[in-house]
């Protein structure tokens, strides 16, 4: 019996290696875009990122910083952490400390790639800007990217009754006066409000992940705004961040019989590969990686 159950377990473990080989592997898009940055170093601490599809080869997947004409800044191999819950999942971070001390200005890419080939990449921009006092002269890097231009929906497949949330990324340039402040999410259909969220604190000069359930307009907070509320009705949805009275940014989604649709990058074929836009991430906010979820992400562009 007990080897039996062995022959059988090779076989599925076999199987999903297969079956992730079909596909080329990505790493987890909102994981990069949330890598960790010092904006008073220019720096960036690469941690621990999901992989998709991960290869039989890990040992050929690198982290790399590089110039836009392809000069190398930073480049490492990777460790990997197995994630029983995920077949198709691993969990790689880069050797050493991770921490990269780039304090330059001009147009970088950070990107993984296999085998010599980029599987995923977030093309940014630096720039420094000077305190401008002689007597305590200090410079801050900023750095540009996909940051203000996508947002998503997260939705647990396994908990449908929940809020779906939603997903962006902001800094206190956006706000009024440039100062700390609380920003809000809206959904519109029609020009009339549907969901709404409660406030979420912006304090941070660079880009701050920002994530906040959705609740019905008008109702209690225990009235959540589920994936069946906002698929109900076909047709185009408008999502707008708010700071009081300030609109920060308006993003579009689209519901097409009955179901909210994916991001043309997130399509399996998309092309360029690695501009592909997972359409799952691996929620990691319980802290333990035996209790991550694997969630439905629904991007969308800002207008």
């Amino acid at each position: 019996m007990n080897y039996l159950r062995s022959v059988v377990l090779l076989f599925v473990v076999l199987s999903i290696s297969s079956f992730a080989q079909n596909y080329a592997p990505a790493m987890d898009y909102s994981a990069m875009l949330n890598v960790r940055f010092y904006e008073n170093s220019g720096g960036f601490m690469l941690e621990t990122i999901p992989m998709f599809f991960p290869p039989q080869g890990m040992n050929k997947v690198e982290f790399e910083i590089a110039t836009s004409n392809g000069q190398s800044k930073l480049k490492t191999g990777i460790y990997v952490n197995k994630w029983q819950q995920f077949p198709i999942v691993d969990g790689v971070r880069p050797q050493g400390t991770g921490i990269i001390h780039l304090k330059q200005t001009g147009d970088f890419v950070l990107r993984v790639k296999v085998s010599g080939k980029e599987i995923t990449r977030i093309p940014f921009k630096m720039s420094v800007q000077s305190s401008g006092d002689p007597f305590n002269p200090q410079s801050t890097y900023t750095k540009e990217g996909p940051w203000n231009k996508l947002g998503y929906f997260s939705v647990n497949p396994n908990r449908p009754d929940d809020a779906i949330s939603f997903n962006w990324w902001t800094r206190i340039g956006e706000m009024p006066g440039a100062k700390g402040g609380k920003m809000t999410v809206h959904i519109l259909k029609s020009g009339k409000e549907i969901a709404e969220s409660k406030a979420f604190y912006i304090s941070k000069k660079s880009w701050q992940s920002c994530s906040k359930p959705l609740r019905q307009s008008g109702t209690s907070y225990r009235n959540f705004f589920t994936l069946a509320n906002l698929t109900q009705t076909d047709g185009s949805y408008e999502i707008i961040l708010k700071a009081g009275d300030k609109v920060v940014r308006k993003y579009t989604a689209n519901v097409a019989g009955g179901k909210l649709q994916q991001h043309p990058r997130s399509a399996m074929d998309y092309s360029p590969h690695a501009d592909y836009i997972t359409p799952k991430i691996i929620d990691r906010s319980s802290g333990t990686a035996s209790n991550y979820q694997m969630f439905d992400a629904y991007w969308v562009d800002a207008k």
